[in-house]
């Protein structure tokens, strides 16, 4: 019965793909597939910009055949299916240029669907479409997505880690040409509209989707495994020197929203010539006071230099305001950069929606469903009266606190376990954890007397083991070896987790803006392995003990990616994972998101990564946006845990069902702690 739900499951994943892999998902990572190299080739002479690539010009650009996607379905009407497209990857000095070919079939059985839209409309991936991929080789959450279909219709958005910003515009301009069932198209991207930092490696992945007749065709440049929006998977491309030796560069502007009206656009520029620059900004408003002047003024960057560039920018209430911001060298008089960008931020009367009293909150969730909070770092002190009536009073049944250090005498932690048991009316339940380096993996009478405190520790009422992220980042033994998740020295404790049927919650990696930060990998080792290794490692780990239950925090520092993490509950059965301060990412993929909190809920588990010193925490609305998160479809609940960086402060509500909100706030913890 299990592998029949296995197989249904992974198959719904991959349909669910199918469906909706371009709207809001970056899907799962597999293994590298050797993606190939390409080059553009610089245009000799001028062409016709109609969409026939009939010119002389063309006919000296190689050709690059797509290939079939290794997941098409097999045909019921037709064995034979359409025959292949082709690109051609040209450029001048300011464009790249792509030409595109795809043939009709001898029994003109396709059907050209597409109709004409408006850009940017929202469902153009749903009809037959050539969809480019522009990405930059060292830096793989950010690219460029850019389609057409066969009526000219085009759409546009930039990718990073944080997730789709379809309100990024280029100008890239498209012109198609049909004849019957097959079509051709001339594509113009402006390299002023791309401003990555000057490399001269790039990736590149090219689909070309038929619609008609069902199930879809899809070719590719390059083939891929699970998601098309994975940048690591893209073809390398050699950008000719003619581009990749342009003297300024700007990236594209990112935006951060404190939930009001006052946006805040980030952005630098990099000056790589041998003399200071002066750069004109200019800042448009698109809406209705249209081109009137906004923001007029100059930045100075020194030679072989960089500097940051942001605008403050206050946008009209609910409707959407529209900029544009073009940057001139002064000196020249050469436009350099254009960007143009589309937010909508909520109004302000949705935010005034919101009760600010916490009894009113307390009237818009169902306390009937109890809380066991699987994921805190409460100790025995911050247990007094007006902590425990606030959890009490959010209809927090149970929580964990994983504070407990193992490794302090047996005398101190029984008192400790004892403290905890007193805190909250016997309802703390504590996990124990291994504190500082791991100095002890090379000594075996020290890993023998470690595992002799927790066979004690047991008996006195520990119930699982919480693994920080030390292990993969900077936990190093007697020989300053990083000590790894999946290193042969640990294995007597993850078989004596097995042996005592204990879980273990287990912290691996970051999420990429963590590992991405410079600060932070500053104080890392250069050696630190990369967020892919360290989960590698982890899955190595939870295949070596079947008979162990793993409960990977922060939703395995994989929320972005929801279809990745159903991938892996599918192939790993005892790995679950909690929602720890990972709730707010939710929104970077929201229909997918309550798509995996529905249909896994059996696997994921209430938490909070609380701790006493929140704000929200100490005036009781903690666990309330929690809830109203969860519970209710109010729009604009405010995050749990305001934080820093470019993560949404107001969060849209998901609405679970009774089913998945009983799994993830008790039953499956109920299940795994062996509470009755």
């Amino acid at each position: 019965m299990g592998k029949i739900r296995y197989i249904i499951a992974s198959t719904l994943v991959i349909l669910l793909f199918v469906v909706i892999h371009k709207q809001e998902s970056e899907h799962l990572i597999i293994a590298p597939l050797n993606p190939g190299e390409l080059q553009f080739t610089e245009f000799k002479d001028s062409i016709v910009f109609d969409g026939k690539i009939d010119e002389e010009s063309w006919s000296k650009i190689p050709k690059h055949q797509l290939t079939y996607y290794s997941g098409n379905r097999k045909r019921k009407d037709d064995s034979t299916p359409p025959p292949l497209a082709h690109i051609q990857l040209a450029n001048t000095a300011e464009y790249f240029v792509i030409g595109f070919n795809a043939p009709g079939r001898p029994n003109n059985k396709d059907i050209i669907s597409a109709k004409d839209h408006e850009k940017d409309y929202a469902n153009l991936w749903k009809e037959d479409t050539l969809e480019i991929f522009l990405g930059l080789e060292q830096d793989i959450n950010k690219y460029f997505h850019f389609i057409v279909n066969p009526n000219g219709s085009l759409s546009d958005a930039y990718y990073t880690s944080s997730g789709r910003n379809a309100g990024w515009n280029s100008s890239f301009e498209a012109k198609t040409h049909k004849t019957g069932s097959s079509w051709s198209a001339e594509i113009k991207i402006p390299i002023v509209d791309l401003n990555f930092n000057p490399k001269t490696a790039w990736r590149i992945q090219v689909m070309h989707v038929r619609q008609q007749p069902r199930p879809q065709t899809i070719q590719l440049l390059e083939n891929y495994q699970g998601s098309i929006h994975q940048p690591r998977l893209f073809s390398s491309i050699q950008v000719p020197q003619a581009i990749a030796s342009r003297a300024f560069h700007i990236n594209p502007f990112e935006q951060s929203n404190d939930g009001g009206l006052q946006v805040k656009f980030k952005s630098s520029i990099a000056n790589k010539s041998n003399k200071d620059a002066t750069f004109l900004i200019q800042c448009t408003s698109l809406n209705d006071d249209m081109h009137q002047q906004m923001i007029n003024k100059e930045i100075s960057v020194l030679k072989n230099n960089d500097s940051p560039l942001s605008l403050n920018l206050l946008c009209k209430d609910g409707i959407n305001n529209s900029f544009e911001v073009k940057i001139i060298n002064k000196t020249t008089g050469k436009l350099v950069s254009r960007q143009s960008f589309t937010v909508t931020p909520p109004s302000q009367a949705l935010f005034n929606q919101m009760p600010k009293d916490t009894n009113e909150l307390l009237k818009l969730v169902n306390l009937k469903f109890p809380i066991i909070d699987i994921h805190t770092h409460l100790n025995p002190d911050d247990f007094n009266k007006t902590t425990t009536n606030i959890i009490r009073d959010s209809g927090v049944e149970k929580l964990v606190s994983l504070n407990l250090n193992i490794q302090d005498t047996p005398e101190n932690v029984k008192a400790s376990i004892e403290r905890y048991s007193k805190s909250y009316g016997n309802n703390v339940i504590p996990f124990f954890r291994l504190i500082g380096q791991y100095k002890w993996v090379d000594s075996k009478e020290e890993t023998e007397q470690l595992l002799n405190n927790i066979r004690t520790a047991h008996k006195l009422g520990i119930k699982g083991w919480k693994i920080g992220k030390e292990i993969g980042l900077w936990a190093r033994d007697t020989n300053n070896k990083l000590v790894q998740v999946d290193d042969p020295r640990l294995d007597p404790l993850f078989e004596l987790m097995e042996e005592l049927e204990l879980p273990i919650l287990i912290h691996s990696s970051d999420p990429d803006r963590f590992l991405l930060d410079l600060s932070i990998q500053a104080k890392q080792n250069p050696n630190t392995p990369s967020k892919q290794k360290i989960l590698d490692d982890l899955f190595k780990r939870i295949k070596r003990h079947p008979k162990a239950t793993f409960i990977a925090a922060h939703l395995v520092n994989l929320s972005h990616d929801p279809i990745r993490i159903a991938y892996l509950f599918d192939k790993y059965p005892n790995l679950y994972a909690d929602l720890s301060g990972r709730i707010r990412q939710s929104q970077f993929r929201p229909k997918l998101s309550k798509w995996l909190y529905e249909h896994y809920s059996h696997r994921i588990l209430f938490g909070t990564d609380g701790n006493a010193s929140s704000v929200n925490f100490r005036s009781g609305r903690f666990y309330l946006y929690h809830r109203l998160i969860l519970e209710t479809d109010l729009p604009h609940i405010p995050a749990p845990r305001p934080g820093k960086g470019d993560l949404p402060t107001h969060i849209q509500g998901m609405s679970l069902s009774q089913q998945a909100l009983e799994n993830i706030y008790f039953k499956n913890a109920r299940k795994i702690l062996k509470m009755n």
